[in-house]
């Protein structure tokens, strides 16, 4: 039994279980602070758009993280490592071309999208979840792109980078004054 907690697949179980805690409270932090400095208002339509980013992002993903995660791995372990590599920069192409394609129409369908989903005349809400799509579409196949090739602390690290870089701009935004609604 000692030995199945000791194990490599046991080891890197831990550092993804450790990476998921660090990122789960920095996005706890990052919400408590939004709501903080939000109205009551702004922050439902803030939650919405969040919820529209993250669920866009995982319709978009179409199971190309795991094919890469899978076929990555694969490759590595025949030692085939050119091919594994082009699996990697193919997910990552399609993840941006996908996401690419979906913001061009998000943002040319904007005034409909705003009115319908968000229930704002906000029309900058279209541009931030575009930006937002893309972005977190790219970190997540990156962060897959690393766990197939079996380099968890660097996952983790992209995570951790992703979390902490929302904190700290909207760190930033707050302490120069710019207002958040």
């Amino acid at each position: 039994m000692k030995r199945l907690f000791l194990s490599l697949t046991a080891k890197n179980t831990y550092i993804l279980f450790f990476g998921n805690i660090i990122t789960g409270f920095l996005a706890f932090l990052f919400i408590t602070i939004v709501f903080k400095n939000l109205p009551t208002s702004d922050f439902g339509v803030y939650s919405a758009a969040i919820n529209f980013i993250l669920v866009t992002s995982s319709l978009l993903d179409l199971g190309i993280s795991k094919t890469v995660v899978k076929f990555t791995a694969l490759q590595n372990d025949l030692k085939q490592y050119n091919k594994s590599l082009q699996y990697a920069q193919t997910g990552l192409f399609l993840r941006f071309i996908i996401s690419l394609f979906i913001g061009i129409l998000l943002l040319l369908f904007s005034k409909s999208i705003t009115h319908v989903l968000f229930r704002t005349s906000d029309q900058t809400i279209i541009p931030f979840c575009v930006v937002s799509i893309i972005s977190f579409s790219l970190f997540d196949i990156l962060i897959f792109v690393l766990q197939g090739n079996k380099k968890f602390w660097d996952s983790v690290f992209v995570s951790f980078i992703s979390s902490s870089t929302r904190v700290l701009l909207l760190g930033l935004i707050i302490f120069i004054g710019i207002p958040v609604s």
